[in-house]
Order: C-alpha cells, then sequence, then structure tokens
C-alpha cells in the first residue's frame, strides 16, 4: 500500500493527500472530500454526476447502450471480446481462482463473494443483493426478463439465426470444442465441472444443499416459493408456449424437441 501523508487544504470541504506516483515515485497531490473521495467525482458531493438510474452518467450502459458488448457487458472489460483479458481455463486472468488458488474460501468458492463468509451479502429476500429482483425491480424489464440480456428489449442481440448473437455456434463456431458441444459448458473437456454424484457440480443439491427451499426443490425454481413464475395458463411462464409462441417452430412443436428441425433427435432416440 502506498503511503499517505494527509494535510489540511485551504478548502474545509477537501483534503490533500500526497500519493505516491507508481510511475516517477515521486509524491502528487489529490483533493479528497470529506467522503474519501476524489471531489470532482464524488456522487454525493456532486449528485449531478448520477443518472435517472441511480448510477454514474458517464457509465450506465441503460443511458449509454453503446458501451455494452454482445454478450451484456462492458465492452472494456468483457474477455470473451478482447482475449488478452483471458486466462488459459477460458475466464479473466485476474479472477481466475484455477490460476489464482488465493482467492478461494473455505467453501471453495471465490471469497469476495461467498455468502457464507460475508453474510451481508444477501438480503432480507435470502438472496444477493445485488441481484435480487425485489429488492431491486429494475433488474426486470416488461418481459420479465433480464433487462440487460432481454432479447425482446434488445433486438440488437439476436442474430440472423433468430437466437443469440454471442451463444450462436454457427455464428462463432469456435465456441465448438472436438466433441461437438460448447467448450464452457463440455465435461469430456472438462471433467472438473462433474461433482462425485455425476452431475454438474453448479446445479448439484447434494454438494450444494443451499439450493434447496424449505419444500425441497431448487429455490430459483420453485414454484411455491415464488408464486410470480406461474402464468395465467398455470404453466412456467419461463416454458409457456401460449405466453411465449417463439418458441413453437414452424412445425407446430416445440424448437428443442422437433426432430424436424433437429434431425439428430432421432439418432439419440435410436441410440438410448
Amino acid at each position: 500500500m502506498p503511503k499517505r501523508a494527509l494535510e489540511t487544504s485551504a478548502d474545509e470541504t477537501t483534503t490533500d493527500v500526497e500519493i505516491r506516483s507508481k510511475d516517477c515515485g515521486l509524491f502528487t497531490k489529490r483533493k479528497l472530500c470529506l467522503h474519501g473521495v476524489r471531489a470532482y467525482r464524488c456522487m454525493i458531493c456532486k449528485p449531478e454526476l448520477l443518472c435517472l438510474h441511480g448510477i454514474r452518467k458517464i457509465t450506465c450502459a441503460k443511458c449509454r447502450p453503446e458501451l455494452l458488448c454482445l454478450h451484456g457487458v462492458a465492452k472494456r472489460t468483457c474477455h470473451r471480446c478482447r482475449f488478452e483479458l483471458a486466462c488459459q481455463h477460458g475466464n479473466k486472468k485476474y479472477t481466475c481462482t484455477k490460476c489464482r488458488h488465493e482467492l478461494l474460501c473455505q467453501h471453495g468458492i471465490t471469497a469476495i463473494a461467498c455468502t457464507k463468509c460475508r453474510p451481508e451479502l444477501v438480503c432480507q429476500h435470502g438472496a444477493r443483493k445485488t441481484t435480487c429482483t425485489e429488492c431491486r425491480p429494475e433488474l426486470i424489464c416488461q418481459h420479465s426478463n433480464q433487462a440487460i440480456t432481454c432479447t425482446k428489449c434488445r433486438l440488437e442481440l439476436i442474430c440472423n439465426h433468430g437466437i443469440t448473437k454471442a451463444g450462436c455456434i454457427k455464428c462463432h463456431p469456435e465456441l465448438l470444442c472436438n466433441h461437438g458441444k460448447k467448450r464452457q459448458k463440455c465435461t469430456k473437456c472438462k471433467p472438473e465441472l462433474i461433482c462425485e454424484h455425476g452431475i454438474i457440480k453448479s446445479g448439484c443439491t447434494q454438494c450444494r444443499p443451499e439450493l434447496l427451499c424449505q419444500h425441497g426443490t431448487k429455490q430459483n425454481t420453485c414454484t411455491e416459493c415464488r408464486p410470480e413464475l406461474i402464468c395465467q395458463h398455470g404453466r412456467k411462464k419461463i416454458t409457456c408456449i401460449k405466453c411465449r409462441p417463439e418458441l413453437v417452430c414452424q412445425h407446430g412443436a416445440r424448437k428443442t424437441t422437433c426432430t424436424e428441425c433437429r434431425p439428430e433427435l432421432i439418432l439419440r432416440i435410436f441410440i438410448f
């Protein structure tokens, strides 16, 4: 940590802070406000820096959608757009727990995001404060999807094949591994994704019992805990073809199970 020497300036609302420069090693003075932030960028001292969404105007993706890439994240920090930011495991270099084991806590997940180590990250609804849609209803768009990745609100996310550009294997064949599956989810390329129960670790309720609610089902899909998941037709909104006609193909069947659209499904039936 750099050594800092505080000196009171003539202005009572700011403080001169001498900080050693990383480049030349000399000390330079910077003005800090009473909140410990550089005076010119403090959002409390200067509320005009905030937009209508409560975020800095200059970095707000809702005010400035051009800041986002096709993957729905900031262009300057996306490791899928900027390959120099990615490590050999396909993750961000500075947050990859395989490259940097010291980032993991005793529970085997990133220490800074672990809700067991840091219970203050959990809101009153039992979800993360940053992603809780009850605490932050602005995260949900008018189509009941995540606002930042909703393809109905953001048509520019859809490619010519009718699916999200970022995940389209026809637009991005480099996403496929030698086994014909997406690299990030291929259990043959990444056997470490499978737990001892033969299931993907991230969704295994035996390895992660905290995923279960009081009704014995996964918290994020339990319709008793979350009745808002049920549509007016008595089905789950996410799979209801009446609410979401885009799930139906030209043959009148579901796109995911239509053997005319996906003839490779017939081969699977004979194999199994």
